[in-house]
């Protein structure tokens, strides 16, 4: 793992193309760190507290009415504090089993194979917290994994944020510092996003995509003659 980069190679590969995906309202229905703060509550890992603030988060960002998420991945990091690093894994593998693979979209499953069984590099890039996203990754066989990276102290961590929040203008800056870093020219081929933060990323790539696009971002699809790729799943009820 390299955090000052904030990727993780996942497989060895030498495919020359990459393929960006966004994780939150894009591989999965809704916001994935939402989804695990409410599995947290379920285990009496948070406060009710904790959980109505980050409810009242995600509802205003989806919504279009919080615009930045920083600040409240940053806060939401405290829920990290403590946790060994192998235990926190653990409680993820389970999270994703029980709860998050029913959240992903099977269209978006079926392009990244696609990808995958064509050899080109696929590459998970989100603001989710990197145990998060490397979970994510590795069960969905992701060659890389570009995430907002926890500072860990003595295997456990600590509950902040090390670097850069990896959201609108620093996901491009994660691009590019990871296409310096390979050994091999890179083509920066597709990124697939929802949000319109994800501009300067899809701008740096040959076929951009919008999934289940924000109005702004579905404009500017539009306006751009970029593909637009609506996904329909509704959320299971809790049982």
């Amino acid at each position: 793992m390299d955090t000052g980069s904030n990727l993780k190679k996942i497989q060895k590969t030498s495919d020359k193309k990459i393929v960006f995906f966004d994780l939150d309202g894009t591989l999965c229905k809704g916001l994935s760190q939402s989804y695990l703060v409410h599995h947290l509550f379920s285990k009496r890992k948070v406060t009710t507290g904790f959980l109505i603030i980050i409810s009242i988060w995600a509802f205003l960002y989806q919504y279009g009415i919080f615009k930045n998420p920083e600040r409240i991945i940053k806060f939401a990091c405290r829920i990290t504090k403590g946790w060994l690093v192998a235990d926190l894994t653990r409680f993820i593998e389970n999270f994703f089993n029980q709860r998050l693979v029913q959240m992903l979209y099977p269209e978006l499953i079926t392009i990244l194979n696609k990808y995958q069984e064509e050899h080109h590099v696929t590459v998970l890039i989100t603001n989710a917290v990197r145990p998060l996203a490397e979970v994510i990754g590795c069960r969905l066989d992701f060659d890389f994994v570009i995430a907002t990276e926890l500072e860990i102290v003595d295997g456990i961590y600590t509950g902040l944020v090390s670097g850069d929040v990896i959201y609108g203008i620093a996901k491009a800056k994660a691009v590019r510092k990871f296409a310096q870093n390979q050994e091999y020219s890179c083509e920066l081929l597709a990124a697939y996003s929802d949000h319109i933060s994800d501009l300067p990323l899809l701008e740096m790539v040959q076929n951009p995509v919008a999934v289940n696009p924000d109005p702004m971002l579905r404009k500017i699809a539009r306006d751009r003659k970029w593909n637009v790729l609506d996904c329909n799943k509704k959320i299971p009820s809790k049982k």
